[in-house]
């Protein structure tokens, strides 16, 4: 009896994306990402991936008030060069609220959805620089205004204050 073993991804050393400081990630996010489709299907399609997860904690309470703290985590996916999928978010006091959120999302998003929102965000930012160019374009049309000037256009040529 000969039994066929399919050894298509194991003889392929470069799958595995790379985890910047996984030491201080949050330990469900971590379990739920290592654990997820989402993780195995980035490892097949992006073997260069990089993830990254930050916490910031900042102090937001007054001298005399109850000490409290802002947690603000971001997390960063870079599929390959220009391909980028961020979460943040921040809570006060609760950092592990932060951590059951993110893995939450992790847990519930795939990576079509993540393509698609990339797509959806650089459309965005496509779209805004061309109206930012617009906008120097009409002001470089319209050239530099006198104060003379600004006043015939208010008040019609020819007054004066």
């Amino acid at each position: 009896m000969n039994t066929i073993i399919n050894t298509q991804f194991n003889n392929n050393t470069n799958f595995g994306m790379r985890y910047k400081n996984p030491k201080i990630w949050g330990r469900k996010t971590l379990q739920t990402f290592m654990e997820s489709d989402l993780k195995r299907d980035i490892d097949i399609k992006y073997p260069n991936a990089i993830a990254s997860y930050k916490i910031k904690t900042k102090k937001v309470s007054g001298f005399f008030e109850k000490k409290e703290y802002c947690h603000s985590l971001t997390f960063n996916l870079q599929l390959e060069k220009g391909k980028n999928w961020r979460y943040s978010n921040s809570t006060l006091n609760t950092r592990d609220l932060l951590d059951d959120m993110l893995s939450k999302r992790l847990n519930q998003t795939s990576l079509d959805r993540m393509e698609k929102e990339i797509e959806k965000e650089k459309q965005i930012k496509e779209k805004h620089q061309q109206y930012i160019k617009k906008a120097q374009d009409e002001n470089d049309s319209y050239g530099t205004m006198s104060f003379k000037k600004i006043i015939d256009l208010l008040f019609g040529t020819g007054k004066s204050i």
